[in-house]
């Protein structure tokens, strides 16, 4: 009976360290596509329809470009959303957007078609409008009313929140935006661009919310458990390299694995600690520079905080949570599990190391298919040491119940 009890805390401890990594890997991939984008976010002096147009135009014609893509979008208070032809209507959000609509919320949370430039009759509606108005999701091609104007709805966003989102009016000299996110060309120097910036199109005032910044060191923590039990596995295989000269065929083909692992790792590290250059100083001596620095992260984030919640700060709070929150049960994991197992040496770590290889690449293979995209090295990383873990569960499973 103890034996199926530790065998059974094995499993649990490495199915939920499992889920924990993968959880954090999935919603890292999802966070590294702002690695270079900004947000801007205006309280007293907002963003008129003559700036923004003046923005898009000097950035499609310049040669110079700061600025990739960019989005500015502006709140209303609560509105009457009618259907009309079901008399029913529900109070929810107008959220006038005005630039690159996927910059607002990821492509795979809606469903059906976005939002084109210039399109003032389509709207996107969240689910919480779709059931309150239809009692259904399937609403692509049905018409609202906000307003006394009439939209068609040309997809679904996937938010519980009674919210609609529509192209703002640029010809309306009245157009205002709260705030705007931007993707820099630049992203080492984050704080000169938004300077030349603000400069080079007279934007007013504003608080930046730096999303590259956050990205950039969210993704390294997702990574961090995958590179302990990567590095901890090239270790255990340099030792069974040192301990078996007598299997030279093992040795040359162990050391041409391990060198190749810590190649990638070396690599990926040398990605992942990237830190943008605007949080270096120029001299090491400049001790006040760091707490210049500090205290200017504290003021933005309580000026932040001090402004009201806009639509993308939902899902933007909701990846860090989840990120954090699965590298904290990781590493839990991991420690659990160091205390209750140890990883076997010899044949059985050589052999679970070339099927852990192949398992990867086959796991690849598949999310690829589908999702349509992956990440090769977190895909590589995550599926490996785990693959050794479960071996060494399979072993002791045997030789427990034998």
């Amino acid at each position: 009976m103890r034996d199926y009890k530790r065998i059974i805390s094995y499993v649990l401890v490495v199915f939920i360290t499992l889920l924990a990594w993968s959880i954090c890997l999935t919603n890292a991939q999802k966070i590294q596509v702002l690695q270079d984008v900004v947000e801007l976010r205006y309280d007293r002096e907002k963003l008129d329809a003559e700036t923004m147009k003046n923005l898009q135009k000097g950035e499609s014609e310049s040669s110079e470009k700061i600025v990739k893509s960019f989005i500015a979008w502006e709140q209303s208070p609560k509105e009457d959303l009618r259907n009309k032809e079901l008399a029913k209507n529900v109070i929810g959000e107008v959220v006038k957007v005005y630039g690159n609509l996927t910059m607002l919320f990821p492509v795979e949370k809606l469903q059906g078609q976005t939002l084109y430039e210039g399109d003032g009759e389509g709207t996107i509606i969240s689910e919480g409008v779709a059931y309150s108005l239809w009692g259904s999701t399937d609403v692509v091609g049905q018409s609202l009313i906000v307003e006394d104007k009439a939209y068609v709805v040309r997809g679904v966003l996937k938010e519980k929140s009674n919210r609609i989102i529509t192209q703002a009016d640029m010809a309306d000299k009245e157009t205002k935006f709260s705030a705007l996110r931007v993707q820099l060309v630049d992203k080492e120097n984050v704080e000169g661009v938004i300077s030349t910036l603000k400069f080079k199109y007279n934007l007013p005032e504003s608080v930046l919310r730096n999303l590259s910044l956050t990205s950039i060191l969210l993704s390294g923590l997702a990574l961090l458990p995958g590179y302990l039990l990567g590095l901890y596995g090239l270790i255990k295989l340099y030792k069974f390299i040192y301990s078996t000269h007598r299997y030279w065929v093992s040795a040359i083909l162990l050391s041409i694995i391990a060198l190749g692992l810590t190649w990638i790792t070396i690599e990926m590290m040398q990605f992942i600690t990237y830190i943008p250059s605007y949080i270096i100083p120029n001299k090491w001596s400049d001790f006040t520079f760091w707490s210049k620095l500090i205290d200017g992260f504290i003021e933005n984030s309580r000026q932040l905080q001090a402004l009201p919640a806009l639509i993308g700060d939902g899902w933007y709070n909701g990846i860090k949570a989840m990120i954090v929150g699965g590298f904290s049960i990781t590493c839990i994991g991991m420690l659990a599990f160091s205390k209750i197992a140890k990883v076997e040496e010899g044949k059985t770590l050589f052999y679970s190391t070339l099927g852990a290889i192949m398992l990867s690449f086959i796991t690849i293979m598949l999310v690829y298919r589908l999702e349509g995209q992956v990440t090769m090295i977190e895909a590589f990383w995550g599926v490996m040491p785990m693959y050794l873990l479960i071996t060494f569960i399979i072993n002791k499973w045997t030789k427990l119940l034998s």
